[in-house]
C-alpha cells in the first residue's frame, strides 16, 4: 500500500465517523432534552425579600423597609437587613436554603434581633416568618449545620440593665417544620470560663444564669424563663470544683465535704482543670420541672 492510498482511507474513516455521530445526533431524544437551571446554586437576595414579623408583611428594598407605627403617626417601624448569612439545606432536599439576621425599631429604645430562613423550592424561594432572637443583643455567627440553624449571639447576664454590654454567649437552635415554620431545636448552654456545655430543649429560651462562690469551688446556676416565687421552676445547679481539691475528698470517700447528707455529690462531668457535680440531694424539694432538670445534666460534656 502506497503513501497516497493510506491517506486516502484515512479520510474516508474519518468521514463516515463523522456522518455516523452526526445521524446518531439528529434521531437522539437528547436534541429535544433543554438543561434546568441548577437550583442548587441559585442566589438569593436578602435584602430585596418579603416575610412576616409578628404576623406583619413587611418587604425589604435595598435592605429597608419603613411603616408608620399607626394610623396617621409621625413614627415609623424601621425594619433593616442585618446579614450574618449562612448557607446550607436546612430541610434536606438537596437544596440550598439561606438564613439571615433582620432588625427592627419601633421609636423606642428596643432594637429587636430576628432570623429568617429562605427555603429554596424548585418555584423559588419560600421564606419563612421572622424568629424572634433578643432585644440589643450581639449577633457573632450563624450556620446551617445538617438540619438546624445555629445562631449564636451575646446576651447580658441575670439582672444587667439593657445598658450593659452583651457578653453572656448563647446559642439559639431551630429547626424548619413540614409547614416550612420556624421551631426551637435544642439549646447549647456553653461556658468557656470553666469548659462545660449542657444541651437544654428549646422552652428554655431566655433562661437566666447566676454564679456564686462556694467553699471550695464556684457554683453556677441556670435558671427556667417562667421560674417565679410562688411556682418554682427547679434551677439546674452546677457545683465547680478545682479537680485536686475533688481528689482529695475521693481519696478520703468525702470525709470533710461540706454537707449534711450522708453521701457526697455526685459527678457529672470532668475536664482536666474542673470537677462538674450536683449537691446531695439538689433535687429533693421535688419542685416543677425536677425530673426535666435532672435529664438535662445527663447532657452535660466538658470540654
Amino acid at each position: 500500500m502506497n503513501k497516497k492510498t493510506l491517506i486516502g482511507l484515512i479520510v474516508i474513516f474519518i468521514t463516515l465517523a463523522v456522518g455516523a455521530k452526526v445521524f446518531f445526533l439528529a434521531d437522539s431524544p437528547l436534541n429535544n432534552f433543554i438543561p434546568t437551571q441548577d437550583l442548587s446554586h441559585s442566589v438569593f437576595d436578602g435584602k430585596n425579600a418579603t416575610f412576616n414579623i409578628e404576623k406583619e408583611p413587611i418587604t425589604l428594598t435595598n435592605g429597608i423597609s419603613e411603616k408608620p407605627a399607626a394610623p396617621d403617626s409621625a413614627s415609623k417601624i424601621i425594619t433593616r437587613y442585618f446579614g450574618n448569612e449562612a448557607i446550607g439545606d436546612i430541610n434536606r432536599d438537596g437544596l440550598s436554603d439561606t438564613a439571615f439576621l433582620v432588625t427592627q425599631e419601633s421609636g423606642g429604645t428596643g432594637i429587636f434581633y430576628y432570623v429568617v430562613v429562605a427555603i429554596q423550592t424548585a418555584k423559588g424561594y419560600q421564606l419563612t416568618d421572622a424568629f424572634l432572637i433578643g432585644d440589643r443583643i450581639a449577633p457573632q455567627t450563624t450556620k446551617i449545620e445538617a438540619d438546624t440553624l445555629l445562631v449564636n449571639f451575646s446576651d447580658r447576664k441575670q439582672d444587667e440593665p439593657m445598658s450593659t454590654p452583651p457578653s453572656l454567649g448563647k446559642t439559639l437552635l431551630l429547626t424548619v417544620t413540614q409547614k416550612e415554620e420556624l421551631e426551637l431545636g435544642k439549646i447549647i448552654y456553653k461556658n468557656d470560663e470553666y469548659g462545660f456545655m449542657l444541651s437544654l430543649p428549646g422552652e428554655w429560651q431566655n433562661y437566666t444564669v447566676a454564679s456564686e462562690a462556694i467553699p471550695y469551688g464556684e457554683k453556677i446556676v441556670i435558671r427556667h424563663p417562667q421560674w417565679i416565687k410562688t411556682d418554682q421552676y427547679e434551677d439546674i445547679p452546677i457545683l465547680i470544683y478545682p479537680i485536686a481539691q475533688w481528689k482529695k475528698w475521693e481519696i478520703n470517700n468525702f470525709e470533710g465535704y461540706p454537707t449534711a447528707a450522708p453521701f457526697g455529690p455526685t459527678e457529672r462531668a470532668r475536664n482536666d482543670r474542673s470537677v462538674f457535680a450536683t449537691a446531695p440531694r439538689y433535687n429533693y424539694d421535688y419542685q416543677t420541672g425536677w425530673e426535666e432538670v435532672e435529664n438535662i445534666i445527663k447532657t452535660m460534656k466538658a470540654f
